[in-house]
């Protein structure tokens, strides 16, 4: 009777999660007819290297215009091998990305319930996955988001396996994996040593330095020739991309001022710089793009040097801008109080599974602990937007899961 009892458990979870999967891809179609996304913004960006890329003008942003490293080749090669199949149409690259995300949807139900031990917790991770707007939104959206999530899941997926089946192969895939997503978003360029540093109270078992070492070496292989192909075009050390110092500068600009919250716009924030470059008798012209990059990098430093004090509240804003969409210059229109109410919920029920609820699975959830901390924290000190912190709102999912099901009556035992 008992193993009847669990059978028929089973086949009813997979049910369940057969019609999520359907709803999840109900509602990113019928977004696809009702909510199409303007191409504007990175987009533009994305699509003019994407297009550079099909017509043999390189990574450019177009015919006679330069070499660039502006972003990670990652998304670009994606929309640009789509554009090769099907022309020159964004509407292939939206139901790519909508089956891309509900098969992230699939593989967080897994790795939830993998890390957890939770069917249940990791069923409503999936459904918050599956009704979580941002998500239904950058599927239909000409931006990295989608498939920068599903690699860095898969990442941290496979990074479970090599602590479960302690091979050091696994860890060598892992760095694979997670090299291409940080040629999508290069955010993730020092997250292996934070991954790394999950492997500490597994260090008896499945050893500490060995597989770091193993995971990192394979994640520099991914993204080295990349690097090389940026030495040899700015003549200077360009890991992936040229804009990080930029960011850090347009988040700093107007520090000094009466509305440092306000965050510059890009064009403000270059006009700015080009200014002060040329006060400094620096010509901006002179300055190719990765030399443009480092002085605005330089420039912000100054700023932040200048006037210390300001810059904690600045940090400490930067929580607000990413997590809740509040905290910019300006009221909050009802949109983004919508979203701070979803995350506010999702990082409370996150805060509480950690903080009450944690049992023997946090070992294992620990990478995903490490992925909210890292994101948070690399955005808080450079610059922050709501967008930034979706690649990890799954893993608060997960915690939130699985503090649901310690809270609410229906609530049922563990199956790890």
């Amino acid at each position: 009777m008992e193993r009847r009892t669990v059978l028929v458990r089973e086949e009813a979870e997979r049910w369940a999660l057969v019609a999520l999967l359907v709803v999840a891809l109900t509602l990113r179609l019928g977004a696809l007819v009702v909510w199409p996304q303007p191409l504007e913004g990175d987009a533009v960006l994305y699509d003019q290297l994407a297009t550079s890329l099909v017509n043999g003008y390189g990574f450019s942003k177009g015919a006679g215009e330069p070499q660039t490293a502006v972003r990670g080749p990652g998304y670009p090669l994606f929309v640009a091998g789509l554009y090769t199949l099907f022309g020159h149409h964004v509407l292939p690259v939206y139901l790519v990305q909508i089956l891309l995300d509900v098969l992230t949807l699939l593989l967080l139900y897994r790795f939830a319930r993998d890390t957890t031990g939770h069917a249940s917790g990791a069923f409503v991770a999936a459904a918050l996955y599956a009704l979580y707007p941002p998500f239904i939104q950058q599927a239909l959206s000409l931006y990295s988001e989608t498939l920068y999530t599903l690699l860095l899941l898969v990442s941290l997926w496979i990074f479970w396996q090599a602590t479960q089946r302690r091979q050091l192969h696994w860890f060598a895939i892992c760095g694979l994996v997670l090299g291409v997503a940080t040629l999508v978003r290069p955010v993730t360029l020092l997250f292996p040593i934070w991954l790394g540093a999950c492997l500490w109270p597994l260090r008896r078992s499945v050893g500490l330095w060995r597989p770091t070492l193993i995971l990192t070496i394979f994640f520099v292989l991914i993204i080295l020739p990349w690097t090389i192909r940026n030495q040899r075009l700015f003549g200077t050390f360009v890991p992936v991309s040229t804009l990080s110092g930029l960011n850090f500068y347009q988040a700093h600009v107007g520090i000094d001022e009466a509305d440092a919250l306000r965050v510059r716009r890009p064009t403000e924030a270059i006009s700015l710089l080009r200014r002060q470059l040329a006060d400094r008798g620096i010509a901006p012209d002179n300055l190719n793009e990765a030399q443009f990059d480092r002085a605005a990098q330089r420039e912000a430093l100054a700023i932040i040097a200048q006037h210390p004090a300001r810059y904690v509240p600045l940090f400490l804003n930067r929580f607000l801008r990413l997590w809740l969409n509040v905290g910019y210059y300006g009221p909050p229109s009802l949109a983004s109080l919508l979203l701070a109410c979803i995350n506010g919920v999702l990082l409370l029920g996150m805060l509480l599974a950690w903080m009450r609820y944690r049992g023997t699975w946090w070992i294992a959830a620990l990478p995903s602990l490490a992925a909210v901390a890292y994101f948070t924290l690399f955005h808080m000190a450079i610059h922050a937007q709501v967008r930034y912190s979706f690649p990890v709102v799954p893993y608060v999912m997960v915690f939130a899961g699985y503090a649901a099901i310690r809270i609410l009556p229906w609530r049922v035992d563990s199956q790890a």
